[in-house]
């Protein structure tokens, strides 16, 4: 059973606070709704396009819908990204994933992948680029040991194509 939403005045105090510099974890203590919620949130009001002050044409009911698209049943072919752009992309410095996703979904709403899907087709991505170079490493990973979504992987000296440049 999926949770209940949360209303729509919570979730124009959130925005609200959020454009007041307020931390994710003080805006859920403030409005009763958890972090990790007020996160869920945040990333459904980018996507969205929103900005504060929301403009006083949207009702609660537009609101919605811009941040709970329907899911049609007969739902088109998902696009894919440009996983050549996404890996130069998480080369540059402060660059996340999650940035990455959240420019794609704004590409497209509804015909994209969410974030998980996201992580693990550009693990795949990533894999075959590293398996066909003879790389292990994803950007950013050289001497964390990490790679991509947390997975575990090897390190390596050299540079190469999945290493960070510079």
């Amino acid at each position: 059973m999926p949770a209940k939403r949360v209303e729509m005045r919570k979730i124009r105090e959130v925005v609200r606070l959020h454009a007041a510099g307020i931390s994710q974890r003080e805006i859920g203590r403030v409005t009763g709704v958890s972090a990790s919620t007020v996160g869920d949130l945040l990333g459904r009001v980018v996507v969205a396009g929103l900005t504060w002050p929301l403009s006083e044409d949207i009702d609660d009911e537009q609101l919605e819908t811009l941040l709970y698209p329907s899911n049609p049943s007969g739902r088109g072919k998902i696009i894919p990204p440009d996983w050549s752009y996404i890996h130069r992309e998480l080369r540059r410095k402060h660059m996340t994933l999650m940035l990455l996703w959240q420019e794609y979904k704004v590409a497209h709403p509804e015909d994209g992948y969410q974030y998980s899907h996201f992580c693990e087709k550009y693990q795949r991505e990533v894999s075959a680029l590293c398996e066909e170079s003879g790389r292990i490493d994803a950007p950013g990973a050289r001497g964390r040991r990490e790679g991509v979504c947390g997975l575990v992987r090897r390190r390596h000296n050299d540079n190469g194509p999945c290493d960070r440049q510079g």
